[in-house]
């Protein structure tokens, strides 16, 4: 009898791992409750403790896909192809919409796939195509095993996609066209009827909460002459008072940030000067503990937008792809810090994209304040929110 127990619990624990901290199953072994086959006619089953999905002749992609939908989440599963020939995909954050295409599954797919070293890459199914469009990296193209089962991870929170096979850092993406949606697991259209199959195991996710907040003038910390109508905060010097009359004066978010994706839009007047400054450690002087990223009036200049380590260094401040709008429009920004990896957008482009560590800010701080600049010049900012990571 203890023999027959053994052998019982060795069969149970080969076919599933143990959840780690915080995460949870959202396949649970034995049927496919909670789960919904979309778009094709591909079969799906359960088989010791796996779901295994078959291709069928003449049908189009098909997509079991999660009945809930995820927005910030670590996704962890195990899969394995049968064949070669067939190509696979988890579809992330995707939705099936009938007003798009009658229904098409369109977002995220993380690419499963052992012939071309594609594994992992990411695919916008139905929309955009390939969005891991850089390939290089020898390890990353030899990350998937063929013929094994092979371990995924990903991770979305925000903007941010990223993907590891086997532990291997494979896509590292910023993309804010979908927030949330379905997962699914996609068995690819074939020619003829070869019955190939992929099988998922293990399929594990931990949510994280949307820690984005969107900022009023309350939840900042105010010094100049800034005020609030409607969801517009205004800067207006008072009379006689312009330029570096002003300067020294700044909207300091109340919580300090480390890593972070602050948005927000701004518009200036005829003329403008300002500027975000982020890990500041002292509120009464950021020039010499901060980080500035320049917000200037450079409509019809390159270096819409520069960072300044306010000892005279200017980088790439010429390199800017996407330049200010006319004076009286609003210019979209979005800036992430994770580490020393520091990205700007300007109106949808991305302008710089460094490592602070490589220039002359590598000693500043890692935390500290957050805020605008009140330089003497008339300002308006609006939707700013502020996402820590």
């Amino acid at each position: 009898m203890k023999t027959i127990l053994a052998v019982m619990m060795a069969v149970t624990c080969a076919h599933a791992a143990p959840l780690e901290e915080g995460f949870e199953a959202i396949f649970n072994g034995k049927d496919l409750t909670g789960w919904s086959v979309k778009n094709g006619r591909a079969e799906y089953r359960v088989e010791d403790g796996a779901i295994v999905g078959t291709t069928v002749k003449g049908s189009p992609n098909t997509f079991l896909s999660t009945d809930k939908h995820y927005a910030n989440f670590d996704l962890r599963f195990d899969v394995m192809l049968d064949d070669d020939a067939l190509n696979s995909g988890c579809q992330i954050r995707s939705n099936s919409s009938q007003d798009y295409r009658r229904g098409q599954v369109h977002g995220y797919q993380v690419e499963i796939e052992s012939l071309n070293g594609t594994a992992g890459f990411i695919y916008d199914e139905g929309r955009r195509g390939w969005l891991s469009k850089d390939r290089s990296g020898e390890e990353k193209r030899q990350a998937y095993k063929k013929g094994e089962w092979n371990a995924y991870r990903v991770v979305c929170v925000g903007d941010t996609l990223k993907t590891w096979v086997n532990g291997v850092l494979v896509a590292d993406l910023e993309d804010g066209m979908t927030r949330s949606g379905f997962i699914g697991l996609q068995v690819h259209s074939v020619p003829g009827d070869p019955k190939w199959q992929v099988r998922w195991k293990n399929i594990r996710i931990k949510e994280f909460p949307n820690e984005r907040q969107t900022m009023q003038l309350s939840d900042f910390s105010t010094e100049g002459n800034w005020k609030e109508q409607g969801d517009v905060i205004s800067l207006v010097p008072r009379s006689g008072e312009s330029g570096w009359k002003r300067y020294g004066s700044y909207l300091w978010a109340k919580k300090q940030y480390g890593d972070f994706v602050c948005r927000f839009e701004y518009k200036h007047g005829k003329r403008g000067n300002s500027g975000f400054y982020f890990r500041a450690a002292d509120a009464d002087d950021p020039v010499e503990t901060g980080i500035e990223i320049q917000i200037l009036d450079s409509y019809g200049k390159k270096g819409a937008l520069s960072h300044h380590d306010n000892g005279g260094v200017i980088f790439t401040r010429g390199a800017a792809k996407n330049m200010s709008r006319k004076p009286g429009e609003w210019n979209q920004v979005k800036v992430r810090c994770e580490g020393h990896h520091l990205k700007v957008w300007l109106n949808g482009e991305k302008v710089q994209d460094m490592y602070l560590d490589k220039t002359g800010l590598k000693d500043r701080p890692m935390s500290g304040y957050l805020g605008f600049q009140d330089h003497g010049d008339p300002l308006e900012l609006r939707r700013i929110s502020i996402e820590s990571l």
